[in-house]
């Protein structure tokens, strides 16, 4: 059996639907918690930000993924970042309970050592979730 897929970057997940990496069965049942906040991701450029080279020359593929995260965040599979914030591992934590998936494991258990202060990243964060496929 397959194991569920978390997507945690937009700009990668992008990447791998213009590469083929990914398929629509992953989509639909895919989660979706993102680096991003929600404007950026849906709207690029619309708050004066830089907009990524793949979103300017992939609108079909971008246009493909808005799409299926709008109704994902329908289903209640998209946990976005606050624009004026990080992403965190509480975010991706309420994301995973709200869809009945285990939470992350601790950083001790992941690394074998505590953290007093650990940093969200894309690595850590698929270190921190065995149970499922990380993808960014």
């Amino acid at each position: 059996m397959q194991k569920r897929k978390l997507f945690i970057s937009f700009t990668g997940l992008m990447y791998a639907l213009k590469a083929g990496r990914i398929n629509d069965d992953d989509l639909a049942n895919g989660l979706f918690v993102f680096g991003c906040a929600r404007d950026h991701a849906i709207t690029p450029g619309a708050c004066s930000e830089h907009i990524e080279d793949v979103v300017v020359k992939n609108p079909e593929v971008h246009a493909r993924l808005v799409d299926v995260v709008i109704k994902a965040e329908l289903a209640g599979r998209v946990a976005w970042r606050p624009r004026n914030g990080n992403a965190s591992f509480e975010l991706v934590d309420e994301l995973l309970a709200l869809n009945g998936e285990q939470p992350l494991v601790s950083h001790e258990e992941a690394f074998g050592n505590d953290d007093p202060f650990p940093h969200y990243n894309y690595h850590s964060v698929k270190d921190r979730c065995p149970h499922m496929e990380v993808v960014f």
